[in-house]
């Protein structure tokens, strides 16, 4: 993980003038992983820290280092619900999400493994 461009602390930096927050869990006692944002546009964001750290970079490279960094950048809100309807696989209390279909089919296994188990000790 590149902490920094050229040395200077962008993150850090967004989060010290509140250009990046956390949008999700809405409550400190939610459980689920913290997703950070922009608050801001790119652009703004970009020309805050070129500013502050008299660099000059790309917009590319800016967002890559900004989600290689933890902080996601959304196009639109409808992106921001997408990622936050997926589900996360190890998040405490979270009971896997399967098809119905494959919901019966596991049934059914376990109805003929039953039957066999029975059949034997008969």
């Amino acid at each position: 993980m590149n902490t920094t461009i050229d040395g200077f602390d962008y993150v850090g930096y967004l989060k010290r003038h509140l250009m990046v927050g956390q949008v999700d869990p809405w409550r400190s006692y939610d459980d689920g992983s913290k997703i950070y944002t922009l608050l801001t546009s790119v652009e703004v964001a970009m020309e805050e820290c070129s500013a502050w750290s008299n660099q000059e970079f790309t917009r590319q490279a800016f967002i890559a280092y900004l989600r290689d960094n933890g902080v996601i950048v959304f196009k639109n809100v409808e992106e921001f619900v997408k990622l936050k309807e997926e589900p996360i696989m190890f998040k405490k209390g979270y009971k896997k999400k399967i098809t119905e279909e494959r919901r019966e089919e596991l049934r059914n296994k376990m109805v003929l493994m039953n039957e066999k188990k029975k059949a034997s000790v008969s």
